[in-house]
């Protein structure tokens, strides 16, 4: 029968592989030159990042870019070790302006943050323009490839109109023809 020895630190009832250890102390002699458990320090500094606020200086230096979750391009300068300062490409380059002030990119690219292609608006004026231009928020439209296709002619255009049934080719066809009819009518 074989004896089996137990690890030489007090109070470890494991069996001993080597140096008079069990595998776990030898590990730590290893790692910390103690059979004591050694607590780790993380070595990664803290990181802040903040937002540049509306008249602040732009920081020197070239920033990296970032795409948001929102598809917006986002700069970061960083201003000191661990500490970062970021905002927004579309309103740094129209300099920054209050935060009561929304700028709206023209052409609806959100990465296309040329001068030319933004306009500063308040936030009631930046949602009635959004209400005009876009009646129905893209998250609720219904992309074209799931419509039904058009019933004439083995027309194979998404079917948008008189319940999914027309083309707007079609159904304009049928109300010009309606309208010139009625016209011919009353004469």
């Amino acid at each position: 029968m074989q004896s089996t020895q137990t690890c030489s630190v007090a109070e470890c009832a494991r069996q001993r592989k080597s140096n008079g250890l069990c595998d776990m102390h030898y590990q730590r002699v290893r790692a910390n030159g103690t059979t004591d458990l050694v607590e780790r320090v993380s070595r990664a500094r803290p990181v802040t990042i903040r937002r540049l606020n509306p008249g602040e200086t732009i920081p020197d230096g070239e920033p990296r870019r970032y795409k948001h979750s929102l598809g917006y391009v986002v700069l970061r300068w960083l201003v000191a070790p661990c500490t970062y300062v970021e905002a927004f490409e579309h309103r740094v380059v129209m300099g920054l302006p209050p935060v009561d002030v929304q700028i709206h990119h023209v052409n609806g690219v959100k990465t296309d943050n040329r001068r030319s292609n933004l306009v500063a608006l308040s936030a009631g004026d930046h949602a009635i323009l959004h209400m005009i231009t876009d009646p129905i928020p893209r998250r609720y439209r219904t992309p074209l490839s799931e419509y039904p296709r058009c019933t004439q002619d083995g027309c194979q255009r998404a079917a948008q109109c008189v319940n999914r049934t027309l083309c707007l080719m079609h159904y304009k066809r049928t109300i010009s023809y309606a309208r010139s009819t009625q016209v011919r009518n009353q004469e």
